[in-house]
């Protein structure tokens, strides 16, 4: 069945920071206020970052690290819960 309805944006910004189980996630706050605060330095500071290729690696692997890492680790240890097929 397709969803007609819309999201709102309170909704949005609960599933930024929320768990499926609808707990507030402490590592999803640190991730979205860690992205938007490299994000201001990024764009703050944007001349003297591009012209420095290693400032501007870190940024960017900062902010790509965090997920990266997240699914490198899942698909190496699994998900977590035990999964037995017979």
């Amino acid at each position: 069945m397709i969803e007609r309805r819309q999201s709102s944006i309170r909704r949005e910004v609960n599933e930024l920071i929320r768990d499926p189980q609808g707990r507030v996630s402490e590592a999803k706050v640190f991730s979205v206020l860690g992205k938007s605060a490299l994000l201001y330095v990024l764009l703050a500071n944007t001349a003297s970052i591009i012209e420095r290729w290693d400032v501007l690696s870190v940024i960017v692997l900062a902010l790509i690290a965090p997920d990266l890492l997240k699914k490198l680790l899942t698909m190496r240890l699994g998900t977590g819960k035990s999964e037995v097929k017979t």
